[in-house]
């Protein structure tokens, strides 16, 4: 049949199908470019980058011997030349101030808030290894540069009633309000709001106090919030027993009402059948779509045999809050090789087309929706599996995404020093 004009149909499918050839064949040619930053010489950065206006990076490490052995703040500044400049905001001393902190957030008028494992002005003989109770913190910029630190609020009050050791970085309300989890306590961990008041005050109030049963415990991965104020968020253990001694994790949502009391629900508990085809123990939060579904990970299980532990190499995974509809949309290491990776210890950040960037102990990739509801996951960089890597080895914590489309991150071991901080340009 000949393509005239009578055809203009058929002409304009042939056409469309051709550009997106050539869309597809462009984007495979399309390789992405990995570069290192910096080699850190303080040990324990914990990803959870983030930007400025500017596109300058802000960062935390959890400490390592000398004089950072207690965590610092870090900057690394964008030069217009392209370069970058390392500069500590602030170094912990390990007392009242604080000490290994966590990812940190920008709040409306540029100050970083986030929170340290230990330190403060209480202390928690339950917690075994650092025998303190955690604060959260402020730094303020000044105009001359430097940056003044104030602590919001130290834990262990009450016999720790009001939790103990944050386990994660802090998410904000419109309303300026601050959420965040207790890994101990009492409980088996909380999750605890603040709330500003006058004269620069805060005051604490938690919302819920896991129990260590069908609700899980240890909760470890960081909140989301809707439009609507609900928190969601994972715990490492606990849920369903059937399979795993100490449980193998849920999903929680915590729902205000307008008095201002809040109710907890668990919207799911892996592993609730032998092998956790569903995947187990997630260590990071998750992200929400558009649509309000629910998007994350688990470190373990997962349909595909992993060549280096009996567990799984871990899932990804979409839950719908409303009918706690759950569905498995990538086993890792399903393929020889493990081209996708293995162990995600991080949470997914969306991408603008629908898609999802998430990082695994051996690789940074993109989760995307293809053709019959199917998922991909594609490789944008593979880390070397030794520790003395120069690119860096075992990135935690999760990748930053910018507004050009840039990823960044950090590892904990390689580079230089111990660690690196990483661009990935797509």
């Amino acid at each position: 049949m000949s393509l005239d004009k009578k055809k203009p149909a058929l002409w304009h499918s042939l056409v469309m199908l051709a550009a997106l050839v050539l869309i597809a064949t462009t984007l495979s040619w399309a390789q992405p470019t990995y570069t290192v930053l910096r080699s850190l010489s303080t040990e324990g950065a914990q990803g959870g980058l983030v930007l400025d206006a500017v596109g300058n990076l802000y960062g935390a490490t959890r400490g390592s011997p000398g004089p950072d052995a207690n965590g610092v703040v870090f900057e690394l500044k964008h030069n217009k030349n392209g370069t970058w400049t390392w500069k500590v905001l602030y170094r912990f001393l390990g007392g009242s101030d604080g000490r290994e902190p966590f990812p940190l957030i920008f709040d409306s008028a540029g100050n970083l808030r986030g929170t340290t494992t230990g330190g403060g002005t209480s202390t928690c003989p339950y917690s075994n290894r650092i025998q303190t109770c955690g604060t959260v913190f402020q730094l303020n910029p000044t105009p001359k540069g430097q940056w003044t630190k104030q602590i919001l609020y130290s834990f262990g009050g009450l016999g720790a009633n009001d939790g103990a050791n944050p386990s994660s970085g802090l998410i904000a309300d419109d309303a300026g309000n601050l959420y965040g989890e207790t890994a101990l306590g009492i409980t088996h961990g909380t999750v605890f709001q603040l709330t500003p008041g006058g004269g620069g005050t805060w005051t604490e109030k938690v919302l819920y106090r896991f129990t260590g049963g069908a609700d899980g415990w240890g909760p470890s991965g960081g909140l989301s919030i809707d439009p609507a104020g609900n928190l969601y968020g994972t715990t490492s253990h606990g849920g369903d027993f059937t399979n795993c001694p100490v449980g193998c994790g849920t999903v929680f949502k915590l729902s205000p009402d307008p008095s201002g009391n809040w109710t907890f629900k668990t919207l799911y508990a892996f592993c609730s059948t032998t092998g956790c085809p569903d995947g187990s123990t997630p260590l990071g939060g998750m992200a929400l779509d558009s649509n309000g579904n629910l998007f994350g990970l688990t470190s373990s299980g997962g349909i595909a045999p992993c060549w280096f532990r009996e567990e799984g190499c871990g899932t990804a995974y979409r839950l719908v809050p409303t009918t706690h509809r759950f569905r498995v949309l990538h086993s890792f290491c399903a393929e020889s090789g493990c081209p996708d990776g293995a162990v995600p210890t991080s949470g997914l950040v969306p991408d603008r087309f629908g898609g999802f960037y998430g990082e695994n102990l051996f690789r940074v990739f993109r989760l995307s929706k293809g053709p019959l509801s199917r998922w991909n996951v594609d490789s944008l960089y593979s880390f070397c599996a030794l520790p003395a890597c120069a690119d860096g080895s075992e990135p935690t914590g999760g990748v930053t995404l910018d507004s050009a489309g840039n990823l960044f991150g950090t590892t904990p071991v390689g580079g230089k020093g111990i660690g690196v901080i990483f661009k990935i340009t797509p």
